[in-house]
């Protein structure tokens, strides 16, 4: 439960998805905003690098960084920046890719370990209090298997093609009970192959 008068920082917020969560806190969304069909970024309050917050130090209680981390040319930057704008004690909530297919090109930069989380938080000052995988290796294995058999007959033929479309749905259907049981397992295989890492961490002080 985030208090009423609780500051706010949405570090990348990209459509602000997690703003009406929020709604009654100081909620600021920050994003480095590009020119892009694919995302609408009318939501955002600042225009700013997240390796270089327009923000006083210790001005917010809580900080978000969601899907983001990748995306930062020197992600070392962007983790001292977020606990410098933090409050001592102030908390910081984090989802940190280990294996994703590159996306958002070119702007896709980093993969990240448990080991080097746990490294960069620690250098800016704050400690993780958990770090949690987001699933199994078996899921992640299946939704790349997943991703591969549906996408490449889109990109081969075209995702107008009626011969893209129609391959790309056959191997829907045929996959689907390999997914509907990967979801069912998820957490019964090992987690050191997620997709991501949740992450909690308290700015010392």
């Amino acid at each position: 439960m985030v208090p009423p008068t609780s500051k706010i920082i949405d570090i990348g917020a990209g459509e602000c998805k997690y703003s009406a969560l929020f709604s009654k806190a100081d909620y600021h969304a920050t994003d480095y905003v590009f020119s892009s069909e694919k995302h609408d970024f009318s939501c955002i309050d600042v225009v700013s690098d997240a390796q270089e917050l327009p923000f006083a130090s210790g001005y917010f209680d809580f900080a978000l960084n969601l899907v983001v981390l990748e995306h930062v040319p020197d992600p070392w930057e962007c983790v001292r920046e977020m606990s410098r704008v933090l409050k001592p004690g102030g908390s910081a909530f984090a989802l940190i890719p280990l294996v994703r297919p590159e996306h958002l090109a070119p702007f896709d930069f980093s993969r990240f370990t448990r080991f080097g989380i746990e490294r960069m938080f620690n250098r800016a000052g704050m400690r993780i209090t958990s770090l949690q995988p987001s699933n199994g290796s078996l899921w992640t294995s299946i939704y790349y298997l997943y991703s591969i058999a549906l996408m490449t007959p889109l990109r081969r033929y075209g995702r107008r093609s009626w011969r893209g479309v129609i391959i790309n749905r056959l191997w829907y259907v045929l996959l689907w009970p390999l997914v509907f049981y990967g979801r069912l397992t998820n957490r019964y295989y090992d987690s050191d192959f997620p997709m991501y890492y949740w992450v909690v961490a308290k700015k010392e002080g």
